[in-house]
């Protein structure tokens, strides 16, 4: 097996990884609590383009930033459970900006990100979300460590903002080699011999394509 095809192996393996955890990411239905309402959702699954999604996403971490504010304004009983779960979802919906960012570069899609929007965004979230912990309030120990999580997922998007992307898709692929290279390290002999059998297959051409035809059957002319 040439390099180039075993590369181009690897890195599908690692496309797919990307692929999963970002779909997971957007499609939560049946879920026990949904980090986006239907009508975010929504505006998810039809935006094709990962600009369109981001930009979503940046304004429904905004109005959850802004529900966080309102919810400390005043206190009442049970209110570190619903500060938790609003912390819950700006964090969830910070980690799919970087989810779709990651999946546009590894599939080569084109993405006119505009970075200086994107980091201006993700520092006020940052600013916003360091004045709960200068100003706390008497049950803020219910939610410390949710807010430490997230502020450290928003650090991550104003890095993620702040890099350059071309490097990025670079280090991803080499990640993604990298585990596709240790999963095949990790394998029985027998499976590895089973993989190369098939690999060799499919280079020279002999495996047959897939017909729903029965037995003997041909397809008439028309």
């Amino acid at each position: 097996m040439t390099p180039s095809i075993t590369k181009n192996l690897h890195r599908s393996i690692g496309s797919i990884l990307i692929a999963i955890t970002n779909l997971a990411a957007v499609d939560l239905v049946g879920s026990r609590h949904e980090f986006l309402d239907n009508h975010e959702i929504d505006l998810i699954r039809e935006a094709q383009e990962p600009d369109i999604r981001i930009n979503h996403y940046l304004k429904f971490a905004k109005l959850r930033i802004e529900l966080i504010h309102s919810q400390l304004q005043t206190y009442t009983p049970g209110r570190s459970k619903v500060l938790h779960r609003t912390l819950k979802e700006y964090g969830r919906i910070m980690e799919s900006i970087g989810f779709v960012v990651d999946d546009a570069l590894d599939r080569n899609l084109d993405l006119n990100l505009d970075t200086v929007q994107l980091a201006q965004h993700s520092k006020k979230f940052f600013d916003a979300l360091q004045e709960i912990i200068s100003n706390r309030a008497e049950d803020h120990f219910r939610y410390k460590f949710i807010l430490e999580d997230v502020i450290e997922i928003t650090t991550e998007v104003i890095e993620l903002a702040t890099t350059d992307l071309e490097a990025r898709r670079t280090n991803l692929r080499e990640a993604a080699f990298r585990e596709a290279a240790a999963r095949e390290a990790s394998m029985t002999p027998s499976r590895k011999k089973e993989i190369r059998k098939t690999r060799k297959e499919i280079e020279k051409g002999n495996r047959k394509r897939p017909s729903l035809l029965r037995p003997n059957e041909t397809l008439q002319p028309r």
